[in-house]
């Protein structure tokens, strides 16, 4: 006659995107006042896992990473974990697991053009500007930052580029 209580009203974590399939995340626990299999707990997902991205142990209410997480994808899920008792008309209760993705440095920038074709004067000023590259990191806050500098080809200086902003221009 009594219904199971999870020890917390909800319950929050949060992992990198980049954790392995299989690891544990997360445990929660129900526990219920009545006696023998009127206490017994089996526990499962009633909404918030509809990707697959998730499972959880039946018995022991261990959440583990079921599928690949990706940030970019998807930042955070809202899982509703049920506990049921396994009396002969079962009573269960619900918590909510909220459970954060940390990005990690997963993704390349990306130029937007392979090759940049651009036709100069000799005699271009100093200062001048030659063209601007773009590239774009889906990596979120940090790990999305670009800046842009001249690796090669560039030997006597004679350009500069505006680590910022991607802008080329002459430099002497």
């Amino acid at each position: 006659d009594n219904a199971p209580v999870f020890q917390r009203r909800d319950y929050s974590v949060t992992v990198p995107e980049d954790v392995a399939i299989g690891t544990e995340v997360l445990r929660v626990l129900a526990t219920s006042a009545d006696i023998g299999p009127n206490a017994e707990i089996t526990y499962n997902f009633r909404t918030g896992n509809e990707l697959g991205k998730f499972s959880v142990d039946s018995k022991l209410g261990s959440i583990s990473v079921a599928d690949d997480l990706d940030f970019e994808v998807c930042k955070d899920f809202y899982i509703t974990v049920e506990a049921w008792d396994s009396g002969n008309n079962p009573l269960s209760t619900a918590t909510m697991v909220i459970i954060q993705l940390m990005d990690v440095n997963d993704n390349a920038p990306v130029f937007d053009q392979d090759i940049y074709n651009v036709l100069i004067s000799e005699d271009a000023s100093v200062g001048q500007t030659v063209t601007r590259v773009f590239a774009e990191d889906l990596d979120s806050q940090v790990n999305g930052r670009i800046t842009y500098s001249i690796l090669k080809g560039d030997r006597s200086n004679q350009f500069w580029i505006d680590p910022v902003t991607g802008v080329l221009q002459v430099n002497k």
